[in-house]
């Protein structure tokens, strides 16, 4: 379920606010409990601005709790002040209701781009372009800090993806992803970073970073872009890719990215004419130390990152420790 506040101005001035929420997909329930306090209800040229607040801890079971970690929030929006289906007029935003997310702050830094390279993109609904660049070289291990998005067409730009190369990579090449005769792309699969519709700059907890310039950091990386173009918009050039914000003051811990979940190959099918299918996959980290050479270090997870296409409608993640949940799922 969710937990939500409907609220608009009625033509003649008059204001609307309620306390609901959701238990499927359906008109949004009347809380009998109203726990929300309006502050502020504007509308003006076409644009409604609400202002509301509520105790941080669930006021009854249909609150959702306001915690330290990041949440999902949802909205939507009508033509009108009759409270119907938003007929795709809707969003989602991850963002952290309790403010300020503490972050790097070196005082040597430095940045370094990888984007498409002044590319056409096709007028096809969906098309994926790689680029396989050469690592700057910074002379020895730096740090980074920090991700930012650079994104020249959000209508067009659905994910980005960079991925590290095996020493066996040794060339630039840029074409479309997974194509016959780009084989050098099968050996850049070690995930370095992601970025998906509707994210912003993502800043590395403190004294943490990715390694980089290392003796045992890729020479190569690969850029995968996602393009979706359902209006299959013609003569579209595009340069979008990611800013790394890096420093030569080095942390006391590295990051890395453990790519979990289903593997998309051949043989993974969804049954034919089917409603609903659940598919399951289980990472064991206590497997760890058998698979990988030398002891392995405790991990600390800090970010989460679900992903999927039009096939998929919901994802959990959650992580476990002797059988037993000890983080909140993360949906989407």
């Amino acid at each position: 379920g969710s937990d939500i506040v409907i609220g608009g101005v009625f033509p003649n001035g008059s204001q609307y606010f309620k306390d609901r929420y959701a238990t499927g997909n359906t008109l949004p329930l009347v809380d009998p409990q109203q726990d929300y306090t309006l502050l502020s209800l504007s509308e003006r040229d076409g644009k409604t601005v609400m202002a509301f607040n509520r105790s941080i801890g669930a006021c009854d079971s249909r609150d959702f709790p306001i915690t330290t970690l990041p949440i999902k929030l949802i909205y939507a929006y009508g033509l009108n002040d009759e409270i119907t289906h938003h007929s795709g007029r809707r969003g989602t935003k991850e963002i952290s209701l309790l403010g300020y997310v503490p972050r790097s702050t070196p005082t040597t830094t430095n940045h370094f781009d990888i984007t498409a390279n002044n590319f056409t993109v096709p007028p096809v609904h969906t098309y994926y372009y790689c680029r396989i660049i050469k690592a700057p070289n910074l002379g020895r291990k730096n740090h980074i800090y920090q991700i930012e998005p650079i994104v020249d067409h959000v209508d067009l730009t659905h994910h980005m993806l960079l991925y590290g190369c095996s020493a066996s990579v040794n060339q630039t090449l840029e074409g479309m992803c997974y194509s016959n005769n780009m084989s050098p792309f099968n050996f850049c699969f070690k995930v370095i970073a992601a970025w998906g519709i509707g994210g912003g700059s993502f800043y590395l907890p403190p004294n943490t970073g990715i390694s980089i310039g290392g003796t045992n950091d890729p020479a190569y990386y690969r850029l995968e872009m996602h393009y979706n173009n359902p209006s299959q918009a013609q003569g579209q050039v595009d340069n979008s890719g990611l800013r790394f914000h890096y420093t030569p003051e080095l942390f006391d811990h590295d990051v890395g990215t453990l790519h979990i979940g289903l593997d998309l190959i051949p043989e993974y099918m969804l049954p034919p004419d089917t409603q609903s299918f659940r598919s399951y996959a289980v990472c064991n980290t206590s497997i760890f130390s058998k698979v990988l050479p030398g002891s392995f270090p405790d991990m600390n997870v800090f970010a989460v990152l679900l992903h999927t296409h039009l096939a998929g409608r919901k994802m959990r993640v959650a992580q476990f420790r002797s059988g037993h949940s000890i983080l909140r799922p993360f949906f989407f």
